[in-house]
């Protein structure tokens, strides 16, 4: 089951003006750090694109 979008955001820091002004960073390192939910968040990625073609995935 994937995990909820409440718990996901009680796992994702934003840190508002970083590194420039207007611009906000999402912290994923505590979502990295709870290997349950950080499971279930990948599940459902994986259910969300199931059977989608995905020529590419582009990381920032």
């Amino acid at each position: 089951m994937p995990a909820s979008h409440e718990v996901l955001r009680s796992l994702v820091r934003e840190i508002s003006d970083y590194p420039t002004e207007g611009v906000t960073f999402r912290d994923i390192t505590p979502l990295l750090g709870d290997a349950k939910t950080f499971a279930r968040a990948i599940d459902g990625l994986v259910e969300e694109f199931a059977g989608v073609e995905v020529d590419r995935v582009v990381g920032v």
